[in-house]
């Protein structure tokens, strides 16, 4: 997470929370919008542990004080996010996702015996899949 300390991480996850329950249908109604999710990418995530896992401690101890996303998000690190400040919130509750994956057919492999000029097998596999976007607001990056 960079040179965020814990405080600056939870005061802007606590402003993006307030952007997502803001959203609005046309009609001016909430779409209840709750992250369930935070992605982080390979950078150090220290400070999501400890927003998201710690609990706080007592009044008088270095992490004192109320914790609103203790327990509440769940924190997924990956590799593919290079940023080490970039925090991705999701709502991943609801039936339709911000990102879609449909598999279409199924992963088919088949190994071939080695011919007499090479002792390589060959493979072939087959698969198809499609990637898509749900609704925008269900992904929503913070930069903490």
């Amino acid at each position: 997470m960079g040179t965020a300390d814990l405080a600056t991480a939870l005061s802007n996850a606590i402003d993006v929370l307030k952007v997502m329950r803001a959203f609005t249908d046309p009609k001016g109604s909430p779409l209840d919008v709750r992250p369930t999710h935070v992605v982080t990418g390979a950078g150090d995530t220290g400070v999501a542990w400890e927003m998201l896992i710690n609990t706080p401690g007592a009044a008088g101890t270095a992490n004192a004080g109320y914790n609103p996303f203790y327990e509440k998000l769940k924190l997924i690190q990956t590799p593919y996010i290079s940023s080490a400040t970039a925090w991705y919130f999701l709502d991943l509750g609801k039936p339709v996702k911000p990102f879609i994956f449909q598999k279409r057919i199924d992963l088919e492999v088949n190994v071939f015996e080695p011919d007499q000029h090479t002792d390589n097998y060959v493979t072939k596999t087959y698969e198809r899949y499609r990637f898509g976007y749900g609704p925008w607001y269900l992904a929503i990056i913070g930069d903490l």
